[in-house]
């Protein structure tokens, strides 16, 4: 790299940690961030125990576990995940620029700095950023061992650090093994028997360093199996995962969904295009496009056999890749304007994506902070909180947690009963089974609510049944409305 490269890329990284720190202390945290900082809280038992009952691994855990001696702070719990994004984007500079040329680097992490799904995660309290880091990471080094192979030469720390980010996916998330085996397509297609053996020995040896947590797999796969809500894959979800390459979801409105649909497909089939025909003058290119097709169809046809896991963040690093084939189309077919059109409709999607992104305060990211802060003056009042339900109830306890508030348990072996007994367990934290255990008498009750969870039942022409049974009971008294959320004041049981 020459000097102005050097300085590009440092503008790059610059530009991409800002993107990341906006609104990462105002942003409102939603249930999984709230689970992981409860979870992150307990002791490293407790948190094996809990991870084994829920469908992650533990390391992220463990290491926000200690990243919480820092502080509780809310930016810096977020900016474990910001490290993590811009280590993933790193390595991604670092493979493309071996895979392709310098240029090729700079332009896929220039894309991967403004990609709205990136930024999203990054800024998540949750293992999506730590799966990408260790994933690009894992890549980088694979490709490095590859090289050193065809010079006939070898560098054990290649495949130490292919063994090491290999374990730590693998303990980072447990679809992390699409991703790990993808890369034999690829030394398959290339006939490249001696390095394929070395990679199978490599891949035996993540095997036996994650076989103390494989063996935690199956109870999970049962789980996943009665509580996971997202749908087998088809056409649609095919186009969502599509524009989610480059494009954030939910959208603004119905024009900006158009339009963001209309140039994620576009780049979409432009950089695929353009990426087949560089083929036969750059062979590394069939290395990213087994890496950017592999991991989702593998995940696809997973969906088919067990419940549905087709979830663009559980192939995260596959979207980087995307960037980085996109960053080298955009490098070799600049001078014939193809790479112009390529990087201007990413930057466009992208402007089209980030003010969304960062403003969206809806479900799961309802207004928790603002709720807590009327909640925490009503309970000085004299009210007891009755949350409808988990997703509502943790949140709102990161920013308060005093203990006259409860949660209503899941409906057992429904899609949204995720809490596992050993998880509540680990965490000490336990639901009530219904409302009438759950108010315990009290003569003053807020109940925390969803307008969304409310309306569901009017579809069906039906009260929610907890509210009814408060109307029953008690007198309501006032509402508040926070965004989605409503809080309903009930007092004085009625004769």
């Amino acid at each position: 790299m020459n000097k102005n490269q050097k300085l590009i890329l440092a503008g790059i990284l610059l530009l991409a940690t800002i993107l990341r720190v906006i609104v990462i202390n105002s942003r409102n945290i939603q249930y999984d961030d709230a689970f992981s900082f409860f979870l992150a809280k307990q002791t490293l038992p407790s948190i094996i125990s809990g991870t084994a009952a829920d469908t992650m691994p533990p390391l992220f855990y463990f290491l926000l576990h200690f990243w919480l001696l820092i502080s509780k702070e809310i930016w810096v719990l977020r900016f474990f995940s910001v490290l993590m994004s811009l280590g993933a984007l790193a390595f991604l500079f670092l493979f493309i620029r071996k895979a392709v040329n310098p240029a090729a680097g700079l332009w896929a992490a220039f894309f991967a700095a403004i990609s709205p799904l990136q930024i999203y995660h990054a800024q998540d309290i949750r293992m999506y950023a730590l799966l990408a880091f260790c994933g690009m990471a894992y890549l980088y080094f694979l490709f490095s061992a590859w090289e050193y192979h065809k010079r006939h030469e070898r560098r054990l720390w290649n495949w130490v650090g292919l063994v090491g980010f290999g374990v730590g996916s693998m303990y980072t998330h447990n679809l992390a093994i699409f991703w790990i085996v993808s890369p034999l397509v690829f030394f398959i297609l290339q006939r490249d028997w001696k390095f394929l053996w070395k990679l199978l020995t490599s891949l035996l040896v993540i095997g036996v360093f994650s076989s103390f947590w494989m063996v935690m797999v199956p109870g999970q796969i049962q789980k996943i199996q009665t509580a996971f809500w997202t749908p087998r894959p088809g056409l649609v979800e095919v186009i969502q995962a599509i524009m989610l390459l480059t494009y954030h979801l939910p959208a603004q409105s119905e024009i900006y969904f158009f339009l963001g649909a209309v140039i994620s497909i576009e780049i979409f089939f432009l950089v695929i295009i353009r990426g087949i025909k560089q083929i036969q003058d750059e062979r590394n290119f069939i290395l990213l496009f087994v890496m950017v097709f592999m991991p989702p169809f593998l995940l696809f046809i997973t969906s088919y056999l067990i419940r549905p896991v087709f979830v663009i963040r559980g192939f995260l690093p596959a979207q980087l890749v995307f960037l980085g084939l996109a960053g080298a189309v955009a490098a070799i077919d600049w001078k014939k304007k193809i790479g112009v059109v390529i990087a201007l409709l990413i930057a466009i999607n992208s402007l089209l994506s980030l003010p969304f992104l960062y403003s969206y305060n809806k479900f799961p990211r309802s207004p928790f902070r603002e709720a807590s802060q009327i909640i925490e003056t009503k309970i000085d009042e004299g009210y007891f909180v009755v949350h409808d339900n988990k997703l509502s109830y943790f949140p709102t306890s990161y920013y308060l947690s005093p203990p006259e508030q409860v949660f209503i348990m899941d409906t057992p072996g429904t899609a949204n009963d995720t809490f596992a007994l050993k998880s509540q367990e680990a965490m000490g934290v336990f639901p009530e089974e219904n409302i009438e255990t759950g108010v315990g008498g009290k003569e003053k009750i807020l109940f925390v609510v969803f307008t969304e969870a409310i309306q569901e039942y009017e579809r069906k022409q039906q009260n929610h049944p907890i509210i009814k049974w408060l109307k029953a009971n008690y007198l309501l008294t006032n509402e508040d409305v926070i965004g989605d959320l409503r809080l309903m004041y009930f007092e004085n049981a009625v004769p």
